[in-house]
């Protein structure tokens, strides 16, 4: 994934353009977003608990390997 393409605009946040690759990808893994973003563990941890915590992401914990950030489904909720 080359990040020079998503930092188009200035007024964008490092949440918001992983936000647009999530949404592109449907999942990524944190160690992915680690070298994408050139950030430490407790970062990425940190922007995927911001994700979460707006229902826009969720972390799965695969029994074998990382943990990954997967795109939240939000087109079943009412408003």
């Amino acid at each position: 994934i080359e990040l020079k393409k998503y930092q188009k605009d200035s007024s964008k946040t490092d949440i918001d353009i992983l936000y647009e690759i999530l949404q592109q990808k449907k999942s990524i893994s944190l160690a992915s977003i680690e070298k994408i973003f050139k950030v430490d563990k407790k970062t990425v941890m940190s922007w995927c608990e911001t994700l979460e915590s707006s229902n826009l992401g969720k972390i799965q914990y695969p029994r074998m390997g990382g943990p990954d950030l997967i795109l939240e489904d939000n087109s079943n909720e009412k408003e």
